[in-house]
């Protein structure tokens, strides 16, 4: 049994590229933030610092990234606000626990620098935030081939 999309290559590519151009802007925003509140924050244990300061980045700006994302990258329109904001919260909240546990045994066990670790996990974050986003928040329909391919339009 094989998947197939109802949006075109080359809708998931223009997808793809709006969601890295708004998610450069947006990892900006993050790196900032995570930097600023590691300068102001107290020094309690190293990792526990970064994990808190990464987890405090991330949070604020899932929160801004729905929006963008939503509006420009997926072009929802229409649909409840709140329904996508719940479910792409769902998907920011895995992707973020999974990093932040990350990050954490990057810095306290393995020794590595902070901010090189951000660095890093960023793009990583993005890649797993890109596919929970578009296959739950932002649905995109998948069809199993020879069951409903008749109730629909699969584009080429």
């Amino acid at each position: 049994m094989s998947v197939e999309l109802t949006v075109s290559k080359k809708e998931l590519s223009g997808e793809l590229i709006r969601f890295t151009l708004l998610g450069t802007f947006n990892v900006g925003v993050m790196l900032f933030l995570f930097a600023l509140i590691r300068d102001l924050q107290p020094e309690i244990y190293p990792a526990l610092d970064v994990s808190i300061a990464w987890f405090i980045a991330y949070l604020t700006t899932s929160l801004m990234a729905h929006h963008l994302h939503r509006k420009y990258t997926f072009s929802v329109e229409e649909g409840i606000y709140k329904k996508s904001l719940y479910r792409a919260m769902i998907v920011y909240s895995s992707v973020m626990i999974l990093s932040t546990v990350s990050i954490y045994i990057l810095v306290d066990i393995f020794g590595f620098n902070d901010f090189l670790m951000a660095v890093i996990l960023n793009p990583i974050t993005g890649l797993l935030n890109f596919a929970g986003l578009r296959l739950l928040a932002f649905e995109m329909p998948l069809l199993e081939k020879g069951i409903h391919e008749k109730d629909f339009k699969v584009k080429d």
